[in-house]
């Protein structure tokens, strides 16, 4: 008979008060909501992959493209980057052209892409065990 030896390790609950704050800190800084429940690797890729999208689209457009005054819808979806969104915003005539479509959409998705990051840094997994947990069910024929 084989032995199972790994162990599952138990982390300790996050208190229900802290969860608000994790929110706020994970719009405000993408990655930093994972980083403070402790994952690490997952925090720097989100950081990473957010920031790149974002900076991007800075570069293909231009900061005047945050701009709530001019694109209230593209400006909501942007905002979710949180500080590099809320920082780069500007009253200023932005124009048109590729560029600024093109700059919108990546700032737009690195903003809708954190946006998921928060809801996922702010759900809990799920419990070893559970039904929602993949691992545990086998496929039977």
């Amino acid at each position: 008979m084989k032995e199972n030896n790994t162990q599952v390790q138990e982390k300790a609950p996050v208190n229900p008060l802290f969860v608000p704050a994790i929110g706020v800190i994970a719009w405000l800084i993408p990655g930093a909501g994972h980083w403070i429940l402790g994952k690490k690797n997952r925090a720097i890729a989100i950081f990473c992959g957010i920031m790149f999208l974002f900076i991007i689209g800075i570069i293909a457009g231009g900061t005047a493209l945050i701009n709530p005054g001019h694109a209230k819808l593209w400006f909501l979806a942007q905002v979710f980057s949180g500080l590099p969104a809320l920082i780069m915003k500007t009253n200023a005539d932005m124009g048109y052209g590729k560029g600024i479509d093109i700059g919108q959409l990546y700032t737009a998705c690195a903003g809708l892409l954190n946006l998921m990051c928060v809801i996922d840094a702010l759900i809990p997994p799920a419990e070893p065990g559970s039904q929602n947990n993949l691992k545990d069910k086998e496929l039977q024929v």
